[in-house]
């Protein structure tokens, strides 16, 4: 460790130009990994804070994305641009949601929560969509609304339901997030948990519509009956779900019941 130190000082002391880079357009400060040492180092030989590679990320996205907290420490402190975004729109805190330690470390030193990537996603939703409950809760006590929308409808509560993701969904709901908001489709997050008996027992305990219906006219227990969740069925029907409904084909849970069975 110390080793490689000694050799990038040497190098340095040599000419070594701070700021070559490679045919990825990474410099030396892209590639210190988690040594905040090294960083330190190549920073005061005059390395650009906030030089980009070709797809548009900077030393602190590839720090952020792959958990140096350290290394994120120290380029904060020399002045590292906390929103700067690659090619994706992705920022730091899109590249941290499963790296707790350098989350915080973002949230502490002023990163903007609730900005969007090309997709438009927030870090909170990008959070919540691969069940990082840690990041949610970070997020939420940082002030991420909860109830932000991508283009498509989305929250970060649909996202979680749709993936199953019983602990975020509880966070989310605990924090205020919508419960009936649905996406473009009309799905709720009711209907899109229907495969997760754990999620619809949540949402119902919650006050979640149990015949609520997306815009093809399906309830989310026409979906749990085609998803073989039997738990999930026992919990819409003792909050009340009416098995007699159709969706807008005409099918009742019965009729989905019996093309699912066909399929296995």
């Amino acid at each position: 460790m110390r080793e490689q130190l000694g050799i990038a000082d040497f190098l340095l002391l040599a000419g070594a130009e701070v700021d070559a880079v490679d045919i990825l357009g990474q410099s030396s400060l892209h590639r210190v990994r988690d040594r905040a040492d090294i960083a330190t180092l190549l920073l005061a030989a005059g390395a650009t804070v906030d030089i980009h590679d070709k797809l548009g990320f900077t030393p602190l996205l590839i720090a952020a994305g792959r958990g140096y907290a350290g290394t994120v420490s120290r380029l904060i402190t020399a002045g590292a641009d906390l929103d700067v975004t690659d090619v994706r729109g992705e920022s730091a805190l899109h590249k941290a949601v499963s790296e707790p330690e350098v989350l915080r470390v973002l949230l502490e030193a002023g990163a903007t929560t609730n900005v969007r990537d090309n997709s438009g996603l927030t870090p909170l939703m990008d959070a919540a969509w691969h069940g990082h409950l840690q990041a949610v809760q970070l997020l939420l006590a940082a002030g991420s609304a909860a109830d932000d929308l991508t283009t498509d409808g989305e929250s970060a509560l649909t996202l979680a339901a749709r993936h199953g993701h019983d602990g975020v969904v509880a966070e989310l709901l605990s924090a205020g997030a919508d419960i009936e908001s649905p996406n473009r489709h009309g799905e709720s997050a009711l209907w899109l948990s229907a495969p997760y008996a754990v999620v619809v027992a949540a949402l119902l305990a919650r006050g979640a519509d149990a015949n609520a219906t997306a815009a093809d006219g399906t309830t989310a227990m026409m979906r749990a009956v085609q998803a073989d969740a039997t738990d999930a069925v026992v919990s819409l029907l003792e909050a009340g779900a009416d098995p007699r409904l159709t969706d807008h084909r005409a099918r009742h849970f019965c009729r989905l019941l019996d093309v699912s069975s066909r399929t296995r």
